[in-house]
């Protein structure tokens, strides 16, 4: 395991990668778009199972409407014979080429990192906390509304820009306001990576 100052130094590097021109994940041998507010409503009201976390018997094709949701060949009108035909390529590598163990996993690697950075909790007194996860859809009007606000960008761009981007902004928003005395505490969880970390330098001082 690595030490602490090398995993701060990986997970600060990994912050950096919504605001990078690249994609930092492939699957299936596609280039991975971050994950956004849009993506997850249309993930959502299709009962996909990175959101409703059910196994069933028809898995293959929320791998498949995943991973093609967060490629470049998406078109939201359907496109054209040579979007389907993309498509269909993906299901044929999906069934043919892929452990579909393997895609999951690697689709829920994607799907959690983007929502890594969410805000856990505010801490309105000493005593009380208002529980701040962020489920698939219900708070996703809040967010349009706090980063929308605060920056005088469209609702449009808003639902199209990566989720870990905007709740780093979120954090930004939160803990500026925290520090000119307009809003509450903000509290956000450690990375469970830095976390283990902590605990394997402890273990370390205490042998």
């Amino acid at each position: 395991m690595i030490g602490y100052a090398e995993t701060k130094a990986k997970i600060e590097r990994g912050r950096l990668l919504p605001w990078a021109s690249s994609t930092s994940y492939k699957i299936a041998g596609y280039d991975m778009l971050p994950l956004t507010l849009s993506s997850l409503v249309d993930l959502e009201l299709n009962n996909n199972y990175m959101l409703t976390q059910k196994y069933h018997s028809k898995i293959a094709g929320d791998v498949v409407a995943y991973i093609w949701r967060h490629t470049k060949h998406y078109r939201e009108n359907g496109g054209d014979w040579r979007t389907a035909l993309e498509k269909q390529r993906l299901i044929n590598k999906v069934a043919k080429k892929y452990d579909l163990n393997a895609l999951l996993e690697q689709c829920e690697a994607h799907y959690q990192d983007a929502l890594s950075e969410s805000p856990v909790c505010i801490s309105l007194s000493a005593n009380t906390h208002r529980n701040l996860k962020m489920p698939a859809s219900p708070s996703i009007a809040y967010i349009v509304d706090e980063v929308c606000g605060e920056y005088s960008i469209s609702i449009d761009e808003c639902m199209k820009a990566p989720v870990k981007k905007l709740f780093q902004l979120m954090r930004c928003i939160r803990l500026r306001k925290h520090s000119e005395g307009r809003g509450a505490k903000v509290t956000f969880k450690e990375p469970t990576e830095l976390k283990e970390a902590i605990k394997a330098e402890l273990n370390k001082l205490t042998k």
